[in-house]
């Protein structure tokens, strides 16, 4: 007699612990588990033959156990021993980032409301067993005020109950039976408190054989017009009604129209596109539950762009509508951050911005509606907000646009510069303008604009003295970007009708602070104009490439930056801070070398000595949990790479966040180890004020430990 066993395929995703258990079960039952543990198990009765045997059948069970994507991996071992060491060594790994990805899933998980309370606990109980098998030990009533805190605010009662009631202890099991003895009387109060509710019975619609709507229902048959009050015949089919609408109609454009879209891709799938019938801009992204994929018709929003042949989208009036192209676009939301849309189908003759909201659930991501406002959230984190208008919902947010360098197939291969004269603008003392621009992938990166220093006779020769001076900034500019990796050998320059030269006022030109005495108004414009000097270098530190051109503006821009908040100024903090130069620091230090790295910890070391970029930084716990994770990378990557320095800004970093108790708790549940061991013993013993901060620092974590 068999018995089948139906367990969960492991994708990566679910529980590696839930689904060992289960797996070993399996095996157990089927007697194949012993094969697990190698050749060294084999019984001496049992022959070579009937070994091999075992363990195919044990391998084939445990690959019918897997999904595609995780199967992948460990395609090429041949036995159920390596398979399953395998599976362990990618999903037990006992390392630093494994330990820290499942802390930050527990603290940061968030019951949704109208969640069941049991589907919220098993999804609790999975990270901390995940945590156990990892050696990571979390105190029981630890875990029983993480789980209170997790709970919606529907459970605000509860929650206050529970933690500022008279218990002496908290337990875990305390808390998850009081949650389920909770839900079970919600529920039976619920049962009892609903009546019976209102039947209603309306119409069913058939196509018949003319191909047109008939209507059953009970009662008589015959037809009836509500608009002429007559019979055999219904409202869709009076003439009298179709005759006034054309009268009205005619010669009038239609200020709406529906539209309804049939999409054809590459993938297996199809996309109903159901647009509503006001004309709205290209600029509003609509979130649709029937979209296949993301799509825009703005190619200048998209970040990445790659051209492909992507089908036809047919539209209400076949019309046909090719998608030429798809790539990512980054949104800036409703909370300010940065989001960005990967695999967005580019669309020129579409008129609407979509969001497949089904892509997003397929990447792990819920969405609801409530009050007239659609949430997309990803655990308890809201991606996306939508308001909805008429009976579509528009995204809150708008796409995150910036100074953009990207190679073009209309550049003559680099550094591209642009050269004219005005012959005798200037009328007082006839003498010319001269004036030229150089752009590198269609941004411009120098410009030049003044009178020449003599008088040119003729406008040949006002145009040879503007090439010249041209020509010099060019070779300049070509050894320039030689240093940052791009080589150009030849230099292209077009001279006149290809820019416009014009004289700015002096009122208006910000460039005189630094050559001329100015007044007082003036001199205070200029310095607003030069306080946003720092904005203008976001887009280098929003840049992930890692090659040496983008690493040199990387680390130039955060040099600027390191300046200005070196003067110990709270007023600089305060403006940087709105602007997310915590996140964008968190990002280099992430990605960039060694001296970009150091540069920015140095930059949130300043932040985070300064009071009110405490404060900013410990309000918000996702952002401390992202700083302290940081950290701790940076300190498990400086035991194969030690660095003084950095090092050293770590642990000022690391000691300033102790001083706050919400952060403390943060880096006392987060602490890294080797900070405690003997690893940086001897850099330590030659720096006694880092030695000192570290002290002061394990101090604070254990020493302030709440009983």
């Amino acid at each position: 007699m068999s018995t089948k066993f139906d367990i969960e395929k492991f994708d990566g995703k679910i529980s590696f612990a839930i689904w060992r258990v289960q797996m070993l079960a399996v095996l157990t039952q089927n007697g194949l588990k012993k094969v697990l543990s190698g050749k060294s198990a084999k019984p001496a009765t049992t022959t070579e033959e009937q070994w091999e045997e075992t363990d195919e059948k044990a391998l084939s069970t445990i690959q019918l156990c897997l999904s595609r994507e995780v199967l992948r991996e460990v395609i090429n071992e041949k036995t159920a021993a390596g398979i399953w060491s395998k599976l362990e060594s990618l999903y037990m790994t006992k390392s630093l980032a494994n330990k820290l990805r499942l802390k930050e899933r527990l603290f940061t998980l968030r019951m949704s409301e109208g969640t069941p309370i049991q589907s919220h606990l098993g999804e609790f109980n999975s990270i901390i067993i995940d945590l156990e098998n990892l050696d990571v030990e979390i105190d029981d009533e630890d875990k029983a005020v993480l789980l209170i805190v997790s709970l919606p605010p529907s459970y605000r009662h509860f929650k206050e109950i529970m933690l500022y009631g008279n218990n002496v202890t908290l337990s875990f099991d305390d808390v998850k039976s009081n949650l389920l003895s909770k839900e079970k009387f919600d529920t039976q109060i619920h049962s009892e408190s609903s009546g019976e509710g209102l039947v209603v019975r309306g119409r069913n619609h058939e196509v018949g054989a003319s191909g047109k709507n008939q209507s059953k229902s009970k009662g008589k048959n015959s037809k009836y017009c509500r608009y002429c009050k007559k019979r055999n015949h219904e409202i869709s089919e009076c003439y009298k009604l179709k005759n006034k609408q054309n009268r009205e109609d005619k010669g009038k454009q239609p200020e709406k129209s529906a539209e309804a879209s049939f999409v054809e891709t590459e993938s297996d799938g199809e996309c109903f596109i159901a647009s509503g019938t006001e004309q709205r801009s290209k600029n509003e992204w609509v979130l649709d539950s029937g979209c296949t994929f993301h799509m825009s018709p703005n190619r200048d929003w998209f970040t990445t762009y790659e051209s492909f042949n992507g089908g036809l989208v047919l539209m209400g009036n076949d019309a046909q509508c090719k998608v030429v192209g798809k790539g990512t676009i980054k949104i800036k939301t409703h909370d300010g951050v940065v989001r960005t849309l990967t695999s967005v189908r580019h669309v020129p003759d579409l008129k609407r911005n979509l969001i497949s909201l089904g892509t997003l659930e397929s990447q792990g991501c819920r969405y609801s509606a409530e009050g007239g406002v659609l949430k997309v959230s990803k655990g308890a984190l809201v991606l996306l907000k939508a308001i909805r208008s008429g009976s579509l919902y528009l995204l809150q947010g708008s796409p995150d646009i910036g100074l953009v360098f990207d190679r073009q197939k209309s550049d003559p291969g680099g550094v591209v510069g642009y050269v004219d004269a005005d012959y005798s603008g200037d009328l007082d003392r006839r003498r010319s303008l001269s004036a030229y621009i150089f752009k590198l992938c269609g941004s411009a990166i120098s410009w030049y604009l003044s009178l020449q220093a003599i008088a040119a006779l003729s406008t040949t020769e006002a145009e040879y003295i503007v090439v010249t001076e041209g020509v010099k900034e060019a070779i300049w500019l070509r050894g320039l970007v030689a240093e940052l990796g791009l080589q150009q050998q030849i230099l292209v320059m077009f001279c006149d009708r290809e820019i416009t030269v014009e004289k700015i006022h002096t009122t208006e030109n910000p460039a005189d602070m630094l050559t001329k005495p100015l007044p007082a108004a003036k001199f205070d414009h200029c310095l607003d104009l030069a306080a946003k000097i720092p904005f203008y270098l976001y887009p280098f530190l929003d840049t992930t490439s890692e090659s040496r051109p983008f690493e040199y503006l990387r680390l130039t821009s955060l040099g600027v930056i390191g300046a200005l908040v070196k003067a110990d100024d709270t007023q600089v903090i305060r403006v940087l801070l709105p602007t997310r130069i915590i996140q964008r620091c968190l990002r280099a230090m992430q990605i960039g070398s060694e001296l970009s790295k150091t540069v920015a910890t140095f930059i949130l070391r300043r932040c985070l000595l300064d009071d009110v970029g405490l404060r900013y930084i410990c309000t918000t716990p996702e952002l401390v949990f992202a700083v302290v994770q940081v950290l701790g990378n940076m300190v498990g990557a400086l035991a194969a790479q030690p660095s003084s320095s950095l090092l050293k800004h770590i642990i000022r970093c690391y000691l300033r966040l102790s001083n706050n108790p919400r952060a403390c708790d943060v880096v006392r549940i987060l602490p890294p180890d080797i900070l405690r061991d003997t690893t940086f013993s001897s850099r330590l013993s030659e720096d006694r004020v880092t030695k000192k901060w570290l002290q002061q620092l394990l101090h604070n974590v254990d020493g302030n430990r709440r009983i």
